[in-house]
């Protein structure tokens, strides 16, 4: 598989390619204040118990690397989140106690860095169209407190022997969390 982009935008040369399945991050998600976080939001309709139409059905693999790929084929000056990244900015962006409008988001896919939109010749409605399900399944995931399986990957270590620590596979999740965060500061 190839390797994760640097969301940190520090520039550090890092390989952190994806060995297999996701990580469960069970102790994480049951920790109290990110439990707190999923139950404030009453003025956001994704976080409401009204009920709604099912979600879309879960992106499979291929569809994932379907996602991957058209992130890591965005020309610069875009600066794209990898998949762990993505994943955790759009529930950011869901948990927030009102309603992010799509328009506000949507650019931050694309580009992390600003929302800049690529050049008019790059079609994004692909990459929207995998982004919007992504964003609707957690949604109704988060809105019904039912568990979701977080886009968390194994990392290779950097060197043969070398340990990968849990908060290292965590990091571009948290770090597209904290995104979201920066961008809609509200939660």
């Amino acid at each position: 598989s190839s390797p994760q982009k640097d969301i940190v935008g520090n520039g550090a040369a890092t390989d952190t390619r994806r060995r297999g399945s996701n990580v469960v991050m069970g102790a994480f998600a049951r920790h109290p204040k990110f439990l707190g976080a999923m139950t404030c939001g009453n003025d956001n309709p994704f976080m409401s118990s009204a009920p709604r139409r099912p979600a879309p059905p879960a992106l499979s693999d291929a569809e994932r690397e379907r996602l991957e790929a058209l992130l890591d084929a965005l020309p610069p000056p875009c600066a794209p989140p990898d998949l762990s990244a993505l994943d955790g900015f759009l529930v950011g962006v869901l948990l927030q106690p009102q309603a992010v409008p799509e328009s506000r988001w949507l650019p931050f896919v694309h580009d992390f860095d600003g929302g800049r939109a690529p050049a008019p010749d790059v079609a994004l409605s692909p990459l929207h169209a995998l982004v919007r399900r992504r964003h609707a399944e957690l949604a109704t995931a988060i809105g019904a407190r039912r568990w979701f399986d977080p886009w968390v990957f194994d990392l290779e270590p950097a060197a043969p022997g070398d340990e990968v620590s849990p908060s290292e596979i965590v990091l571009p999740w948290i770090a597209g969390f904290a995104a979201a965060l920066e961008q809609f500061p509200a939660l």
